[in-house]
């Protein structure tokens, strides 16, 4: 008999396009499918429809639960899995026929703990699927042996753009979770992300499956697109990445890996959260994000990630695994001061006026 796949779905006022997002799901070419429908608290009529789904197909199993946000929604399903693999469905998205029929069939023949598949991104109607660009794999990634001795370099590879760090579009191996959770947090954003940086510690093997078989809607003003949340993300960002500290110090095995990624998680990670509010359309934003700097500057959490960055053989690490010559690697390095100590100002101007082609750009 095929494995068990566990499809873990949270909800939260996700009226219109649930039920897309669950028709995609019960119509899967894969039939050994679990299918837990997280209701967070919803105002709408969200939990209705996970209830109705529930009592007409077997497989659906619909918990209700005061809103706590998406990470505890996740956590939730997990502790109620029963799957040999878990995936991870968002209630406005929607799975193409065949994705876990591909990938289970990839874990299977490859005995991988992840595979990943490629994204479509949409328009909240549905509307112009293209490629997504940073939640896929590389063109030349098929598949990913992990080690001891390579692990640092993969997590400073493939740290950002987002290419491991989302919850859909994958499978997981359930044992490979070994009691992970989702940061069990009030903070809204990147808590995902965390959650992978922490799983990449025991990973054996991941797989790229280079067809594009999830749908990420687009929705306007959801969590993940407001511009007026972009300022928070720099303080939430730090304090995921000492959750992610904590978590490797837990296994002394780790004491390597924590030196050498931990301080480029933090310049990598909080960097691009300053860069989308440094080059937001709306004065106010770029206004708050400066301001969270400058208070982040006075955390010694912060300043230390940085000139550890900064001094340390991370940051040359991570040069060696991005392909970056020693131009780069120098600008990385002052550019790390930089966040410490201030001055960004000044380095983004004069890296403007140098490598103009070099413009970095916020993500999205």
């Amino acid at each position: 008999m095929p494995p068990l796949v566990t499809v873990i779905v949270p909800v939260f006022n996700a009226e219109p396009y649930l039920r897309q997002c669950l028709d995609s799901i019960l119509t899967q070419s894969y039939k050994n499918l679990e299918i837990l429908l997280v209701d967070d608290g919803s105002s709408d009529a969200s939990g209705g429809i996970c209830d109705a789904y529930a009592q007409k197909d077997a497989r659906v199993r619909a918990l209700h639960r005061a809103n706590a946000g998406p990470s505890a929604a996740r956590n939730a399903g997990l502790d109620f899995a029963r799957g040999a693999y878990i995936l991870f469905a968002d209630a406005d998205d929607w799975l193409a026929p065949t994705l876990a029929e591909v990938l289970v069939q990839r874990a299977i023949a490859t005995n991988a703990d992840l595979v990943q598949c490629r994204v479509f991104d949409v328009e909240a109607d549905g509307a112009n699927p293209r490629l997504n660009p940073l939640v896929n794999a590389p063109d030349t990634l098929e598949q990913l042996e992990i080690t001891a001795q390579n692990r640092a370099g993969v997590y400073l590879r493939y740290l950002y753009p987002y290419v491991w760090a989302c919850p859909w579009g994958r499978l997981l191996r359930t044992a490979a979770l070994q009691g992970l959770r989702f940061v069990d947090t009030p903070l809204r954003s990147d808590e995902d992300a965390i959650f992978f940086f922490c799983l990449f510690a025991t990973l054996r093997r991941v797989e790229a499956v280079q067809e594009a078989l999830y749908y990420y809607r687009q929705v306007p003003g959801s969590l993940t697109h407001s511009a007026l949340r972009a300022p928070r993300k720099i303080a939430q960002r730090l304090l995921l990445v000492q959750e992610f500290e904590r978590y490797l110090k837990q296994d002394h095995q780790n004491a390597g890996l924590r030196k050498a990624v931990v301080p480029m998680a933090a310049f990598v990670f909080i960097r691009y959260a300053y860069l989308e509010c440094r080059f937001a359309d709306a004065p106010e934003v770029r206004t708050a994000g400066e301001a969270e700097l400058r208070k982040l500057r006075r955390r010694p959490g912060f300043r230390g990630y940085f000139l550890r960055a900064a001094v340390g053989r991370a940051m040359h690490t991570y040069s060696k695994a991005k392909g970056t010559g020693l131009a780069e690697e120098l600008f990385n390095r002052v550019l790390a001061l930089g966040y410490a100590l201030g001055g960004l100002d000044f380095l983004y101007t004069l890296r403007t006026k140098i490598a103009p082609q070099a413009k970095e750009v916020a993500s999205p």
